[in-house]
């Protein structure tokens, strides 16, 4: 357990903490900044991700990487475990987690809440439905953000407010952290993906506070950088509660649940007392809302652009988390992969060959800055940063174009990189 008191002093562009704390102790202190900065109800549970033997996961969670690298398995196990014990903090034994369209959690009806993990650590937040209409949490390792990549996830108008000098590049990671925030509120209660340049943050750096003013409704945000991690925490302007005329109820502070990393693998890691949250009140039990409507049986041309962006959206995502069993779905048996200097990769076993065991990329992270659809075609321009198999690192432009079949699946992707032979 980690004895020495996380740093809590509200940051500002003199005062930083970037020190980075052991895997276990680095544990307790990020699950008690997220619980610090968290709204009141909220419950907390962070792990270190060599944390010992976990659960097994339920046959509905293994199915989503069963076929991913070892890396990521154990990763969604740990972010699965995490989610379980701040469930526990309010009340609810443990469920079933699913993954949803959009690659977030499935919360129990009447919870909010997102998953999130770097630097060897997970995270987890949860908190009531009926006291705030969602909740977004975020920690990234406490580095500058590259130059390549800066303009990538920063508006002008957010570069404009970063702090002259050596930390904007950390306070730019602070803009990336917080916009993760963002999307784990806006994408759940919008039903769409969104992209660095579709929301601008106000910033109030001095104070540990951002704002998003300009979209689909106010959200509003804290970070810290502290213990080697930028942590960030976001939620929509009003709660429901109050939205839909109600009053607000009385509840309790945040629940830390932290169970840090034992020191040899084990079951019978040291727990930290977790206080008692009180009853459960029967908000947090209530549905959080009627079910989307069907899929209308005769789709427009709009909603048919808009199925073809959000395949192209769920590619990245599958990618980067390494499922390569989910998107080679998304090719047709006889699709064409072209790339610059390399011979063409011709249906699914030559894709799937590539991804597994060709592909030099070890793991790593799109950023799609823009996407254009027509006709059956999408066109996407974005960033992409990560590590190769020989342990170099990478970070580079990328435009792609797919052409898919009427049913939906790529039968062609261009890939042209802005770098030699990638």
């Amino acid at each position: 357990m980690n004895t020495t008191a996380p740093n809590t002093t509200a940051p500002n562009a003199t005062a930083l903490n970037t020190t980075a704390l052991g895997t276990a102790a680095a544990a307790e202190a990020v699950g008690l900044h997220v619980a610090s900065l968290a709204p009141r109800g909220a419950a907390v549970a962070a792990l270190g991700g060599d944390f010992g033997p976990l659960p097994p996961l339920h046959p509905e969670e293994e199915d989503v990487v069963r076929t991913a690298v070892a890396d990521r398995r154990r990763e969604f196990a740990v972010g699965r475990h995490s989610a379980r014990i701040a469930l526990g903090g309010l009340g609810f034994a443990p469920p079933v987690i699913r993954r949803g369209p959009g690659g977030a959690p499935v919360w129990p009806p009447g919870v909010v809440g997102s998953i999130t993990h770097a630097g060897g650590v997970c995270a987890a937040a949860v908190a009531p439905a009926a006291d705030v209409a969602g909740l977004g949490i975020d920690i990234e390792p406490a580095e500058p953000l590259p130059d390549e990549v800066l303009t990538l996830v920063c508006t002008p108008g957010e570069r404009h407010q970063l702090p002259p000098g050596p930390t904007a590049p950390l306070f730019a990671k602070v803009v990336f952290s917080a916009k993760e925030s963002v999307y784990k509120v806006l994408s759940p209660l919008t039903g769409r993906f969104w992209d660095f340049h579709d929301v601008e943050l106000a910033l109030d750096l001095p104070g540990g506070g951002f704002r998003l003013d300009r979209g689909p409704f106010p959200v509003h945000g804290r970070f810290r950088v502290a213990d080697g991690f930028v942590i960030t925490v976001a939620r929509p302007e009003r709660p429901r509660a109050l939205t839909t005329g109600g009053t607000l109820p009385a509840v309790p502070p945040p629940v830390p649940v932290l169970l840090p990393a034992p020191a040899s693998p084990s079951v019978s890691a040291p727990v930290r007392a977790v206080p008692d949250p009180g009853p459960v009140p029967a908000s947090a039990r209530a549905a959080a809302g009627p079910a989307p409507e069907g899929t209308p049986p005769q789709m427009t041309v709009a909603q048919h652009l808009s199925a073809d962006v959000e395949k192209v959206r769920s590619y990245y995502r599958l990618v980067d988390e390494g499922d390569v069993e989910g998107l080679l779905a998304l090719f047709a048996p006889d699709a064409v992969y072209h790339r610059p200097g390399y011979e063409p990769l011709t249906g699914r076993a030559e894709l799937g060959r590539f991804y597994r065991e060709e592909r030099v990329v070890a793991r790593g992270r799109h950023t799609v800055t823009s996407v254009t659809a027509a006709g059956g075609a999408v066109a996407v321009q974005g960033g992409f940063r990560g590590e190769l198999r020989d342990g170099g690192t990478v970070a580079l432009r990328y435009a792609d174009f797919f052409a898919l079949s009427p049913e939906g699946l790529f039968t062609r992707r261009d890939t042209y990189f802005f770098a030699p032979l990638v």
